[in-house]
């Protein structure tokens, strides 16, 4: 049988004092975090880990109407919070 022997993994250091993460996952993890909890919920269903509607309804017991609205409106937030487009 084969193994995947594990290797060491290196972490980035930002000198050698804390873990180094791209900017662009700092900006996120920030607008993530500013998001209302059902919002954070959907995004990270639906556009994180890439499950269809059906799923996201199934774990949320929300219609399949009610997930594409969140999703909608979640994102709209989000590209508030980043700066990508002008609150209306």
């Amino acid at each position: 049988m084969f193994r995947w022997r594990s290797w060491p993994r290196r972490s980035r250091t930002l000198h050698g004092k804390r873990p180094f993460r791209p900017i662009g996952r700092v900006i996120l993890d920030q607008a993530m975090s500013r998001l209302k909890p059902e919002d954070r919920l959907v995004i990270t269903l639906f556009e994180l880990e890439d499950r269809s509607v059906r799923e996201v309804a199934e774990l949320t017991g929300w219609s399949e109407t009610r997930v594409k609205v969140r999703a909608f409106r979640a994102r709209q937030a989000l590209k508030r919070h980043i700066g990508g487009e002008d609150e209306r």
